[in-house]
């Protein structure tokens, strides 16, 4: 028995030794003894976390300069209209006119387009008001093709009342390309029928305070409105679709003229009742000459 407890300690002493003297090579494998070459190693841990710092540097760079832009997957709403040659695209835009047709017009005095405002007429079969459009802007060229037509629609989804659609063959159908609906007070987004954010405009839409800012979704200005003296001037960036804002701005205008045109047909409808009731009010009984006959003289 002595001597199995005496074999069993030499046993455990054993292991200690062997666990020390590997535990030895480790600490020297991992430490430099002056004098001896083995930087080698911690230079390649330094390169390697160089190179690890470098490539995380460079997937940040390209998702910040090289990302996915779908402004450019859409098709624009007036190719035409968009800012290629010029730095900035200056016109004047009669926004604070009270007429129904105009003209927008460069600094120039060259026609970029024009606008005619048409509301429904209910009793001409096939009319627009029987597919639920209350009002409509109609953009056209210098030369009076359609290019472009703002809607406004009674029976649609919600926040989509004001549509900015494309022409087609047919007089009474359109592509619609955007709709516009209001964020707050005096601001409005303009998204893409998928939803995609295009332009923002948010100002003073009347007065003589008027100044309206218009900006993409990275909150770049890339468009304004303002009053300068009698008229109004609005200034477009190269590579913006001046048709997009100008049928945004014709949509907020298209919106106002719906509330004064609806204030003054409920004024002209409430007159001639209020006219008939004070006639009958101030109109005398009408008087029966002769005596009454009593039901049992009957």
């Amino acid at each position: 028995m002595l001597k199995g407890l005496a074999l069993a300690n030499l046993d455990v002493e054993k292991a200690e030794k062997g666990f020390q003297a590997l535990r030895g090579a480790w600490l020297q494998i991992g430490t430099c003894v002056p004098g001896q070459e083995c930087y080698s190693d911690q230079i390649h841990l330094m390169m390697l976390l160089v190179l690890l710092c470098l490539t995380i540097g460079s997937m940040l760079c390209a998702f910040g300069f090289f990302r996915e832009d779908k402004d450019e997957m859409f098709t624009p709403l007036t190719p035409q209209l968009v800012v290629k040659k010029e730095a900035q695209l200056n016109m004047r835009f009669p926004f604070d006119t009270q007429e129904e047709n105009f003209e927008i017009h460069r600094m120039d005095g060259e026609v970029l387009c024009r606008v005619a405002l048409e509301w429904p007429d209910p009793f001409r079969e096939g009319s627009s008001s029987n597919a639920g459009v209350l009002g409509s802007f109609k953009i056209q060229s210098a030369k009076g093709n359609s290019i472009a037509i703002v809607k406004a629609r009674q029976h649609s989804a919600m926040g989509q009342s004001l549509q900015l659609c494309r022409p087609t063959a047919h007089e009474y159908m359109t592509d619609m390309f955007a709709f516009i609906e209001p964020e707050a007070e005096n601001r409005y987004c303009i998204r893409h029928r998928t939803g995609y954010p295009l332009l923002t405009l948010s100002g003073s839409f009347s007065g003589p305070g008027l100044h309206v800012e218009g900006r993409n979704k990275d909150s770049a200005l890339i468009c304004e409105l303002k009053k300068v003296g009698e008229h109004c001037e609005c200034f477009v960036l190269q590579y913006v679709d001046a048709g997009l804002v100008i049928g945004g701005l014709l949509a907020v205008l298209l919106q106002s003229r719906m509330l004064e045109r609806t204030a003054q047909v409920a004024e002209e409808t409430s007159s001639p009742e209020q006219g008939q009731l004070e006639a009958g009010a101030s109109a005398p009984m009408p008087h029966f000459s002769g005596e009454a006959v009593s039901p049992a003289s009957g």
